[in-house]
């Protein structure tokens, strides 16, 4: 490397060991200022009644101090993140210096990364705190030249060997924690995490795989990765995966095409059954041709020999429907002096499949199937098992009634009309259903305290979320809340503009008059924390003023 290079690459590499040294130091700054404001914040509650005097809360584990029930919103206005976030970081701090005081002073060092160090707390949770202050003491000695999965997996030997109990109970308690996600649109798509049993997991990745080849014919520009995600969704529609197995795993039923050659099997993928194991195929009016017997045209028209009508002798005329369906054959074998079939009737026809004893199901000679195959008999299209599900999906067109901007999915978000568009076309059946949009700035006020379902629906499109500052929760469901408060006998209070869809929590801050909230517009939520930071709140999101 050229001197000028490397002077440069040196001056790089010490910028970067200095910009490192800021970020510790000011990770270790805000652990330490999230204990400090949890310890001193504590709201003036004046003339409130009973139900809205402020409660102190246990966020952290055992050995540490409660905080304020409101301390979390307050946080999350000032990190910009939500309120569970925001308690969620209030936890971290306050476990770590009170419980793993040994690991905060190292923190505060700059000995140990904070991320690390919260890591660490977090894992030892449930262990008392004296118990815990050992293990992550030991481990502070030891991490220190370990990678980030080395160290952790050290930890959690440690933690085995402190409280072995307590690992059984975790395990334990991993198993209540099962359960699937879906989150985070992200162009176009959406996450799916889930916690599933080993076994469950290593068969549903098994179907996926199976189902993703079966696939292969109906998606031929996927790859294996893009098809097992599509057949997840398949698995949302049991009936049709069903028929796909189904279809996939019968074999193609022969079709006779003219006479055949003695000791060879019919056109198809089945074969003629071996003596021993011929089982009697029902025809199409549910008699079932006797072998060596010439069959008629079920129009009446005798057949020549290799017309459809006749079959050549030693040939099983089998039926395009499908095998028909038999009862399950007794355990016991049967009789030997009764005829595995009653005999033909001066027509050459055997009786229908009522009348054939219980052990002789019919079969398919190859794959021994008993079973109808799906479609057999059936005039549902396999397109038409898709379960009914309502999604909502908006829409926005110009006065010629062409789209602009994107498209809006409930408990999604936006994508663009082209993969609407996309997914739409594979949709196999999806029915769509176009209804007007509500006319939210013409829509009448209502003198009741509780809200209308045609003005509650409206509040939730114009609130996707609930609209308290970085608040991400989902406004359907939400209590919806009068700006200023409702009195009794006014009219027209219960409108858009006055309404805002708001948690327990964030109601209880606002009603004890902690957190003071302005409505200027249908839509604009202006903010003010106990502490005087101002937030305003849209639906395009949280501006701190």
């Amino acid at each position: 490397m050229e001197t000028m290079a490397l002077d440069t690459a040196r001056e790089a590499a010490t910028g970067l060991l200095a910009g490192d040294r800021q970020r510790r130091e000011g990770e270790a700054r805000v652990i330490e200022a999230l204990c400090d404001l949890a310890a001193c914040y504590r709201l003036d509650e004046g003339e409130l009644i009973q139900e809205l005097v402020e409660r102190t809360i246990h966020l952290g584990g055992e050995g540490t101090p409660t905080v304020s029930e409101h301390l979390a919103r307050e946080v999350a206005g000032l990190l910009g993140c939500t309120p569970q976030a925001a308690g969620s970081r209030v936890a971290d701090a306050i476990n770590l210096k009170y419980r793993h005081p040994r690991l905060f002073e190292a923190v505060q060092l700059f000995q140990i990364d904070a991320s690390r160090a919260l890591r660490a707390a977090n894992r030892c949770h449930e262990l008392s705190a004296i118990v815990t202050d050992q293990v992550t003491t030991r481990w502070l000695r030891r991490q220190a030249g370990l990678g980030w999965t080395a160290a952790f997996n050290l930890l959690d030997k440690l933690i085995i060997e402190a409280d072995a109990e307590l690992a059984a109970k975790r395990e334990r308690k991993a198993r209540e924690d099962r359960g699937v996600w879906l989150w985070g649109l992200f162009e176009g798509v959406l996450n799916l995490t889930g916690k599933v049993d080993v076994l469950d997991g290593r068969f549903l990745d098994a179907r996926l795989t199976e189902l993703a080849e079966l696939l292969k014919g109906q998606f031929p520009g996927l790859d294996l990765q893009q098809r097992r995600a599509k057949a997840l969704g398949l698995l949302a529609n049991p009936a049709l995966a069903l028929a796909l197995m189904e279809q996939a795993a019968q074999c193609e039923l022969p079709i006779p095409t003219g006479p055949v050659a003695p000791g060879e099997p019919p056109g198809g993928n089945c074969g003629s059954p071996p003596p021993e194991e011929q089982s009697i195929p029902v025809g199409a009016d549910d008699r079932a041709v006797a072998p060596g017997a010439s069959a008629e045209a079920r129009d009446g028209e005798a057949g020549s020999g290799t017309d459809a009508g006749s079959q050549p002798e030693d040939h099983w005329c089998w039926p395009e429907t499908g095998w028909p369906t038999a009862p399950e054959p007794p355990d016991q074998e049967p009789p030997e002096d009764e005829p595995l079939h009653p005999p033909p009737d001066d027509e050459g026809y055997f009786p229908t499949n009522d009348y054939l004893p219980r052990w002789l199901p019919p079969a398919c000679p190859t794959c021994r199937r008993t079973d109808q195959p799906s479609g057999a008999g059936t005039s549902v299209p396999i397109d038409k098992l898709r379960p009914t599900l309502g999604i909502a999906v908006h829409l926005h067109t110009d006065s010629l009634g062409n789209l602009t901007g994107p498209a809006r999915i409930d408990k999604a978000d936006h994508i663009t009309t082209r993969l609407l568009a996309e997914l739409i076309g594979e949709g196999h059946g999806i029915n769509v259903k176009v209804h007007p949009v509500i006319d939210l700035p013409n829509l009448d006020p209502s003198d009741r305290y509780t809200p209308s379902p045609v003005l509650r629906r409206a509040v939730n499109l114009i609130f996707d979320a609930e609209p308290f500052p970085y608040s991400n929760r989902p406004s359907a469901g939400l209590d919806l809340d009068h700006t200023i408060a409702y009195q009794q006998g006014r009219p027209c209070q219960t409108r858009v503009g006055n309404l805002a869809p708001l948690s327990r929590g964030a109601h209880r801050a606002k009603t004890a008059g902690f957190w003071r909230l302005e409505q200027p517009e249908p839509g604009q939520l202006f903010w003010t924390s106990p502490l005087g930071y101002r937030y305003a709140v849209t639906p395009f999101g949280t501006l701190r003023l």
